[in-house]
């Protein structure tokens, strides 16, 4: 039986896996706050522009909210979330942001 961290890092992967089959681009980093605390920041891009940066309290609910921010958009390649897994945390926030422009 697996403990739960390895579920946790599992179901992270799995979304991270999925989301790269369909084209996305992902890096992910954590980080401390000003108030000590550790934060996650996931960056999902495409070559179609498109781009969302999440952050969140724990890695798993990064990645489920960067699922969710891309189905929600128009034209969305990705199927609906079924169930949040029951660890997550819903105290992410995403912001859609533009793909930078090269400049020459």
């Amino acid at each position: 039986m697996l403990n739960s961290r390895k579920k946790i890092g599992t179901y992270w992967e799995i979304i991270a896996d999925n989301l790269k089959k369909r084209g996305w681009s992902l890096g992910w980093v954590s980080a401390v706050d000003s108030r000590g605390r550790t934060i996650w920041i996931v960056d999902g891009h495409r070559d179609d522009g498109k781009r969302f940066v999440v952050h969140a309290d724990e890695v798993l609910t990064a990645f489920v909210e960067l699922q969710a921010a891309i189905h929600r958009q128009p034209g969305s390649s990705q199927r609906p979330t079924r169930a949040r897994p029951p660890d997550a945390q819903l105290s992410a926030l995403a912001l859609h942001l533009p793909t930078p422009r090269a400049t020459g």
